[in-house]
């Protein structure tokens, strides 16, 4: 748990300044899995939020999506402020991690032959939280342009814009 406490630290005082550097607005709903962020740009809302593991592993993800600046209507809720909307609310949202695939979280843990290659277990988590502040601008060029970068799996988007391969499209 003290890994995880530690990652915890180091994402509040690193990646937390840089989201509000670049104009993100913490939301007022606090979660202990999740952390949100948003900002109005031109006639959209960006967001994006800090996924935490469930059971306290010591990783995360971010998730991210856009919708109309004006908030999002849900059929089982109705409508939701901007204030209040998440990642997974949106018609267009999805998640920036190491790998393709659920093994691609941002994790403190180094993969297997890395770490026996390198004889070190663990990465430091100024490393992993620098390495996700590093791959933060694929996620603008997605909002920009809609172009998916190397780090991005798009979950949902509309059929004029390009999503991320799937197993399907390979074979």
């Amino acid at each position: 748990m003290a890994r995880a406490t530690e990652l915890r630290r180091v994402v509040t005082d690193r990646l937390y300044p840089f989201a509000e550097s670049r104009g993100f607005v913490r939301a007022r709903m606090r979660h202990s899995l999740y952390t949100t962020f948003s900002r109005v740009d031109r006639d959209a809302l960006h967001v994006f939020e800090v996924q935490w593991a469930k059971y306290g592993a010591a990783s995360f993800v971010l998730n991210f999506g856009e919708c109309p600046a004006t908030g999002v209507d849900m059929v089982d809720i109705g409508h939701v402020d901007p204030a209040d909307v998440r990642p997974g609310y949106c018609s267009l949202n999805g998640r920036l991690q190491t790998t393709r695939g659920p093994l691609g979280w941002f994790r403190l843990r180094r993969p297997f032959l890395e770490a026996v290659l390198s004889f070190e277990r663990w990465y430091l988590a100024e490393q992993v939280v620098q390495r996700a502040i590093d791959w933060f601008p694929e996620i603008e060029d997605w909002w920009a342009d809609k172009r998916v970068g190397p780090h991005l799996y798009i979950w949902r988007t509309d059929p004029s814009i390009p999503r991320s391969p799937t197993l399907a499209d390979t074979t």
